[in-house]
C-alpha cells in the first residue's frame, strides 16, 4: 500500500490529476474504478511516454547523423575549392599561356 501523506500528494499532484482524468470516460460519465486500475492507467501512460521518448531520441540521432554527413560534404567542398584556387594561382604564376 502507498503511504498517502501531504508530502506524497504534493510530490505526485500531476500524476493524481491525470489519473483522476482517466476515471471520467469519453462520454463524460464516471467509471467505477479502484486504486489498482488508476495505477494501471498511469503505467500505460508511462509506457506510451517511454516509447514516444525512445522514438524522439531515435529521430534526433538520425537528424544529427544527417547533419554530420552534410558538414563533412561541406568541408570537403570547401577544401576542394581551396585546392583549386591554390592550383589555379600556381598555374597562373609559374606558367605562361601560349
Amino acid at each position: 500500500m502507498v503511504d498517502i501523506s501531504q508530502e506524497t500528494i504534493k510530490a505526485n499532484y500531476i500524476e493524481i490529476i491525470l489519473g483522476t482524468d482517466d476515471i471520467v470516460a469519453v462520454g463524460g460519465y464516471r467509471e467505477s474504478v479502484n486504486m489498482s486500475l488508476i495505477q494501471q492507467y498511469l503505467k500505460m501512460e508511462s509506457q506510451e511516454e517511454k516509447a514516444f521518448l525512445i522514438l524522439k531520441n531515435q529521430r534526433e540521432n538520425e537528424q544529427k547523423e544527417v547533419l554530420r554527413k552534410k558538414m563533412k560534404e561541406f568541408e570537403k567542398e570547401k577544401q576542394d575549392k581551396r585546392f583549386q584556387k591554390i592550383e589555379s594561382n600556381y598555374f597562373n604564376k609559374y606558367h605562361f599561356s601560349l
